[in-house]
């Protein structure tokens, strides 16, 4: 379990998160979509590069 330290700090992360965008539910949700937009597209590109880096891969 985690102790009260650990939980303060993440405690305090969120609410600094939420002050970044004015505490607005629907600017905080439009925030994370576009991490996790740019999370994939950086994902495919890393897959992309390993795949060509394989000898024999065909595409």
């Amino acid at each position: 379990m985690l102790d009260n330290e650990t939980i303060n700090e993440i405690r305090a992360t969120r609410k600094e998160i939420s002050a970044r965008f004015g505490h607005s539910p629907k600017r905080l949700i439009e925030h994370y979509k576009e991490k996790q937009k740019t999370r994939m597209e950086s994902n495919r590109q890393i897959k992309i590069t390993q795949q060509a880096a394989q000898p024999g891969t065909a595409r």
